[in-house]
């Protein structure tokens, strides 16, 4: 008999974790996924939503015409644009918004702050504009940039 107690002690236990186990608890925590767009998204202005990845950006001049004049919106930390001058032009690049620095990065690096480049080789030269003050950078930044690529004097 007292195996018998013994065994239904040990299978009303057993019982005991079995159910517990199965009910649900109170203490439960839901996981919500929030897939909402970032508030850097949803800051963009409609214009550029169709833009979002134009960086880096190709600049070509008019026939007859020195100077490129754009108006554009840079929402990462820099944007590049893409020249292709000739040996001995002069480059001048200029930008609207005192928080962007303006500099040349390929094929020699020069700050458009201290002044023009004179073009030394051939091929692509990359422009770069890069947010360059104190204090958080805003979702999007417009601007206007202005390239003026000057033929050499023969």
């Amino acid at each position: 008999m007292l195996k018998n107690s013994k065994f239904c002690i040990a299978g009303a236990a057993w019982l005991l974790v079995l159910l517990s186990g199965c009910k649900p608890q109170a203490e439960t925590q839901i996981l919500t996924i929030d897939d909402t767009p970032k508030q850097e998204e949803q800051a963009e202005s409609p214009t550029y939503k169709n833009k979002k990845d134009s960086c880096p950006r190709l600049v070509q001049k008019k026939v007859g015409s020195t100077q490129v004049l754009r108006q554009d919106s840079m929402t990462g930390k820099s944007c590049d644009y893409f020249i292709y001058p000739y040996i001995g032009d002069t480059v001048q690049a200029s930008v609207s918004d005192s928080r962007i620095s303006l500099t040349l990065v390929r094929p020699n690096w020069h700050d458009f702050a201290n002044g023009s480049y004179q073009v030394s080789d051939n091929g692509r030269h990359v422009i770069r504009l890069q947010y360059d003050a104190f204090g958080s950078k805003p979702p999007v930044m417009d601007y206007v940039i202005e390239i003026d690529i000057q033929p050499a004097v023969n």
